[in-house]
């Protein structure tokens, strides 16, 4: 289950520059900070793979982010759940979502992990 931020950080800054020196520079960094976090799933038959999620508030209680896989072995395939809707790849982004999951499969035999 993803866990909302505990808030995200903003700054500002005044200059006392004369008026004629022009705005003040805009930070590099605008994006609001993200949360990652990696697990090792196996599967029913051996497969297994580290896989990892990050995060980050869009929208209220929507999240937008990617997943990806550092390593993987035997012959499996990794399924991310976005809201309702099951994609398989190694890696992909998603957005204006409540709910992301992972899981891994067994090609050969269909057999899944549990949900992460």
């Amino acid at each position: 289950m993803l866990h909302v931020l505990a808030g995200i950080l903003t700054t500002a800054s005044l200059s006392s520059a004369s008026p004629h020196a022009g705005p003040a520079p805009f930070p590099e960094e605008t994006d609001p900070p993200s949360t990652s976090a990696c697990t090792t799933l196996d599967t029913p038959s051996g497969g297994r793979a580290t896989v990892c999620k990050s995060w980050v508030v869009s929208d209220g209680e929507l999240y937008e982010g990617s997943w990806w896989t550092r390593s993987r072995s035997g012959n499996v395939r990794l399924d991310a759940r976005v809201d309702d809707t099951v994609m398989t790849g190694w890696s992909g982004q998603y957005s204006g979502t409540a709910r992301i999951r992972l899981q891994l499969c067994n090609q050969g035999t269909g057999k899944c992990s549990g949900w992460w």
